[in-house]
C-alpha cells in the first residue's frame, strides 16, 4: 500500500511528479530537484525554439558533474549528446551535501554563454552558493571543450527576503 506523498500526479516525458514533490511548491518549503526538473523539462518542450541551441541540465546531472571524483571526463557518456556543442547552458546550483540525500537548502543558477566563454552566477540570497557554483564552473569547462578558461562572473540579482522562496520580492 502507498502513502499519499508517495501518489503520482503527473508523468511529463523523463520527470515523474509524485503529491510530495508538489508539497515542495507551498509556501515556506523548498523546491526540490523534481520540481526544478519538471520546470526546464517544460521550458524546454514548450517556450524555448528548436533550432536555440539551449541547454537546461537538470539538477541531478550539474550535481553529478560538481561532485563526482576523479576524471570529469569518465561522465560523458552519462551526459546529453553534443553538450560541447551547445550556445548556452541553464544550470541549477544547490548547496546540498554530495554525502547527504536531499540536504540542500538553496538553489542559485549559472549560465554558461558560449559566445563569449563565461559563466553568469544569480543567486538570490547573498551569492550563498558561490563556493557551488565556483566548482560546478571548473569542473565543466574539460566537458565543454573550451580553448580557453572560460570567466565566471558573480552577477547582480534580486534578493529574496526570507530563507524560502528563491527569488521572492524583498
Amino acid at each position: 500500500m502507498s502513502s499519499k506523498e508517495d501518489d503520482l500526479v503527473l508523468h511529463y516525458h523523463d520527470v515523474v511528479i509524485r503529491q510530495s514533490d508538489l508539497h515542495t511548491l507551498l509556501p515556506g518549503e523548498w523546491l526540490n530537484d523534481t520540481m526544478l526538473e519538471f520546470h526546464m523539462e517544460f521550458l524546454e518542450r514548450t517556450f524555448v525554439p528548436k533550432d536555440a541551441n539551449f541547454l537546461f541540465l537538470r539538477p541531478g546531472i550539474v550535481h553529478l558533474i560538481t561532485y563526482a571524483e576523479g576524471d570529469v571526463t569518465d561522465l560523458e557518456p552519462a551526459l546529453p549528446k553534443d553538450m560541447d556543442k551547445k550556445a548556452v547552458i541553464f544550470m541549477p546550483i544547490n548547496d546540498g551535501d554530495p554525502e547527504k540525500a536531499n540536504s540542500g537548502t538553496h538553489w542559485s543558477l549559472m549560465v554558461y554563454v558560449r559566445e563569449i566563454n563565461s559563466f553568469y552566477y544569480y543567486d538570490t540570497l547573498k551569492f550563498n552558493n558561490l563556493r557551488e557554483g565556483e566548482q560546478t564552473c571548473k569542473r565543466i569547462q574539460p566537458l565543454l571543450k573550451l580553448n580557453e578558461a572560460a570567466q565566471f562572473i558573480p552577477s547582480s540579482t534580486p534578493q529574496q527576503g526570507n530563507g524560502s522562496d528563491c527569488g521572492g520580492k524583498k
